[in-house]
């Protein structure tokens, strides 16, 4: 487990897991990111805030034809953020992409716990959010 320093949780429920926070930052477009396709963590369970070091960039060729080109942003750690609950994104995840390390959701949960993160979420906490 301490190969693993980002889990990525995108929001049609699928979760992925990165060796590093260069890893995670190469795998999702800014563009993606800024509209929240995938909220970061860091295995301690402390949301990834991304901060933009370059903006994402819109406009129109010909005033017609829309482009964009995705800006560059760099993981900043967040432990007062008003993001979801390190343990409510688990909740939700429904699918844990291939990786070397879990070979499910449970697994992944299992190692998590035993370091400490808190991993259980209930319908009792949903007055946290």
């Amino acid at each position: 487990m301490n190969s693993v320093a980002v889990l990525a949780f995108e929001d049609d429920g699928t979760l992925s897991v990165y060796a590093t926070f260069e890893q995670a930052q190469i795998a999702y477009e800014g563009v993606d990111v800024e509209s929240g396709v995938v909220k970061f963590y860091r295995r301690d369970g402390t949301f990834l805030e991304p901060v933009f070091t370059s903006p994402n960039r819109r406009g129109k060729f010909l005033g017609l034809f829309p482009w964009v080109t995705s800006g560059f942003y760099k993981l900043v750690p967040n432990p007062t953020t008003a993001e979801d609950p390190f343990a409510l994104a688990l909740f939700e995840t429904s699918r844990l992409n291939a990786n070397p390390w879990f070979s499910s959701v449970e697994a992944l949960k299992l190692a998590l716990a035993q370091e400490g993160v808190d991993v259980e979420w209930s319908a009792s906490r949903a007055g946290e959010v």
